[in-house]
């Protein structure tokens, strides 16, 4: 029987060899192509372009739960400092007054005077109650103030 060129173990040999030899050289050359780079570029700009307005509305989702957890925090405490004071304390005050000495809005809140009730706390720390009404752009924050005490109960949009 005769072998042909392609099962000639010496050829076959030579061309394994001669083919490991150029892998190596590719290898040892160490680097990608212009058109593996830009594949990479062009998939790490589409993940960019899906990631990046998430992550900017997560943040402004948990900085407004960070801000409404701080006006509710303050809202709870504001009888007790409405009685160290002993001077009684109307909420729609701090519309006029941006420095109140009880109340401190974080930046770019306000109180919503038209659908806020005068809530009034006398000077020992009691109140009214009602509901008050905070924005910051297109977001409202609803409080439930239930009298004597005015716990402050955040409303459900």
């Amino acid at each position: 029987m005769m072998q042909t060129l392609a099962t000639s173990p010496k050829i076959s040999h030579s061309l394994h060899h001669s083919l490991h030899n150029k892998t190596r050289q590719k290898i040892a050359a160490g680097g990608y192509t212009l058109l593996e780079l830009l594949i990479v570029l062009v998939l790490m700009g589409l993940l960019t372009g899906i990631a990046t307005p998430r992550l900017l509305q997560m943040y402004e989702s948990v900085n407004f739960s960070l801000e409404r957890d701080d006006i509710l925090f303050q809202l709870e405490g504001l009888p007790f400092a409405v009685y160290q004071s002993g001077e009684s304390f109307s909420l729609l005050s701090i519309q006029d007054d941006e420095s109140s000495e009880f109340l401190s809005l974080p930046e770019g809140w306000e109180l919503d005077d038209f659908q806020t009730s005068e809530v009034i706390y006398n000077a020992f720390g009691y109140c009214t109650g009602g509901e008050v009404s905070f924005v910051k752009g297109e977001r409202t924050l609803q409080v439930s103030l239930e009298p004597p005490t005015c716990r402050p109960v955040a409303l459900e949009d």
